[in-house]
């Protein structure tokens, strides 16, 4: 998992042909347990990038994104990507690894076609 602390971070997760966005606030007792998904996930290599932005300390960052994807902003939240584009979200107690990595299998048979 890749912290996004720049702009450029932030052009990078926009760019990506296919990615996980994880927007995390250290202050919530329920991110923490979304981000025990999001380990769960990452170490099971999603075939997707996976990106954590700090809503707290990266609020800037965090608005950014949240206004090029269109999606409210929400913590814990997690957003697939592709290219550019929010394809599926969940948030709070809707974070859950496999159901990511649901989202993602689409994706994964299009790219085969």
């Amino acid at each position: 998992m890749r912290d996004i602390v720049s702009e450029q971070d932030v052009d990078e997760v926009l760019a990506a042909p296919v990615a996980i966005l994880y927007k995390h606030s250290p202050t919530c007792w329920v991110s923490m347990l979304a981000q025990r998904e999001m380990d769960r996930l990452d170490a099971a290599a999603a075939g997707a990038p996976v990106f954590r932005v700090d809503v707290v300390r990266r609020r800037e960052l965090s608005g950014r994104l949240a206004a090029a994807l269109g999606v409210p902003h929400a913590s814990p939240q997690v957003i697939v990507l592709r290219e550019g584009r929010a394809v599926w979200d969940a948030s709070h107690g809707g974070v859950r690894a496999d159901d990511v990595r649901a989202a993602l299998e689409p994706l994964s048979e299009d790219s085969r076609r």
